[in-house]
């Protein structure tokens, strides 16, 4: 009988754990549908694909595969392993030089080829995806709308416009002035805005 590792990851705030708690039961479902036995779970919470170092359930995941724990690592497809083509082609060898491999929903077992492939695509869809965002971002500002989370100083008015808080801005004004006129350091700003009981 096949011995299966899951694994399942989101990614940021956009997601949450349900993600990971459906990717596990899509997986579960797959494998007794494969005949499969279940024999380890791995799991990585708000963790980018493209962070191989920090990473600690899928560094766990090939430890055991080492070990020989496992003969797949099923997950629910290549990008939740790996965001870009060197990190998915290294989770790819280091399974095949122990004789594991990687399944996903779609396919029992992924060939080099596919892990080349779906790896282009991840590494292009991320890379797209930065540059709508910096793109979107960078419109915003010309517009004056806000461009990510709302800063001190400011509050959000509707349709993306922002207003500057005027007893904010004066703290924020004070602050410049200590940091140019006075050369106070961060840390000494800090302490005398604390002393002040300025939030």
């Amino acid at each position: 009988m096949t011995r299966v590792a899951l694994y399942a990851r989101y990614s940021s705030d956009r997601q949450n754990e349900r993600s990971i708690s459906d990717q596990l039961n899509l997986l579960i479902q797959h494998a007794a549908a494969k005949g499969w036995a279940v024999v380890a779970t791995y799991t990585d919470a708000a963790i980018s694909g493209s962070a191989m170092a920090n990473r600690p359930g899928l560094l766990s995941a090939l430890a055991a595969a080492e070990r020989g724990e496992f003969d797949l690592l099923l997950a629910e497809d290549e990008d939740r392993l790996a965001r870009n083509l060197e990190h998915l082609a290294h989770v790819a060898n280091r399974l095949a030089d122990v004789g594991a491999g990687i399944a996903t929903l779609s396919t029992d077992r992924v060939q080099d080829m596919h892990v080349a492939f779906k790896g282009l695509i991840a590494q292009d869809f991320i890379r797209n995806l930065s540059l709508k965002t910096k793109r979107g971002m960078a419109s915003n500002a010309e517009k004056g709308l806000a461009t990510g989370s709302r800063l001190y100083g400011y509050r959000s008015q509707p349709g993306g416009l922002v207003e500057i808080v005027p007893e904010q801005a004066e703290v924020i004004r004070r602050i410049f002035a200590m940091y140019v006129h006075d050369r106070m350091s961060s840390r000494e700003i800090a302490e005398r805005l604390n002393q002040d009981r300025i939030p």
